[in-house]
């Protein structure tokens, strides 16, 4: 059996990953429930979230799909912008999402525990 101290998203990928394995898993969670403690939104990447839950994107609390990214390289009174836009990122299978973490933290940690095999 394996013990794991929430505190972030990969703790629950990997805790998924783990009970998808076979192995039983244990998530410990401070707050009242799994994101709770997170205030801000992020970027989940798409590949390695569906490597763990195929087809996330059609059921989690997403915001937004990401088909831009912009490198910024600052000088003091100088900027030099870098940007790539991927058409293909807004059609499945998405390159990216944004997302409010307390929701998506708590749908993961959700899909997580209610897996059918689990028998802890």
């Amino acid at each position: 059996m394996r013990l794991w101290w929430a505190g972030d998203l990969q703790v629950h990928l990997r805790a998924l990953h783990m009970a998808k394995s076979g192995l039983k898993v244990i998530v410990i969670e401070r707050g009242d429930f799994a994101g709770s403690k997170n205030m801000f939104g992020g970027v989940i990447y798409s590949e390695p979230t569906a490597e763990v839950v195929p087809e996330f994107w059609l059921e989690a609390p997403l915001e937004r799909t990401v088909t831009r990214d912009t490198l910024w390289m600052l000088d003091n009174d100088s900027a030099l912008e870098l940007g790539f836009t991927g058409l293909r990122f807004a059609k499945s299978p998405y390159n990216k999402f944004t997302a409010i973490r307390p929701r998506f933290d708590r749908w993961l940690a959700e899909k997580e525990h209610n897996r059918p095999e689990q028998n802890c």
